[in-house]
């Protein structure tokens, strides 16, 4: 690929780390805004005071990383990650780090804000309720796909 073809892809990409990889140094608000000072285009406000507000996160937007709860946290890296509307979210154990109630409620709130730019969620998890719930499932044995 040219470079120009892979900053569009880029672009068209989001990921949600197990770990939320969220900066210390950045407030919530902030950590949500970096795929836009990454790829030096124009923050969204209007979009990213949307995000807050879906994911119930506005009254901690000025709080960083360390202040927040795992499911707070959790939200955060969801919100930076539909920053950029992507057409593709790519979701590492989404429940991993979480208690069942916030599992359920940081799901619930994916599902929420996926409805705002609906972008293809590929989410890999070793939650069956989870899988559960997709369209569509894929098991990976021995390091081959095997559909449902």
């Amino acid at each position: 690929m040219k470079e120009e073809e892979k900053i569009h892809l880029k672009r068209r990409i989001s990921l949600i780390f197990q770990d939320y990889q969220l900066l210390p140094e950045l407030t919530v608000r902030e950590n949500i805004l970096l795929p836009c000072f990454l790829h030096e285009e124009q923050a969204d406000q209007e979009w990213c005071d949307a995000i807050l507000d879906r994911l119930q996160i506005r009254e901690i937007e000025n709080k960083y990383p360390d202040q927040l709860s795992g499911g707070q946290q959790q939200r955060t890296a969801i919100g930076r990650a539909f920053m950029t509307k992507p057409e593709y979210l790519f979701y590492d154990e989404p429940t991993g780090n979480l208690d069942r109630k916030t599992s359920e409620s940081v799901l619930h709130l994916l599902m929420e804000v996926r409805d705002l730019c609906d972008p293809l969620i590929i989410l890999v998890t070793h939650d069956l309720d989870i899988a559960r719930s997709a369209d569509i499932v894929l098991h990976i044995e021995d390091g081959m796909f095997i559909q449902d």
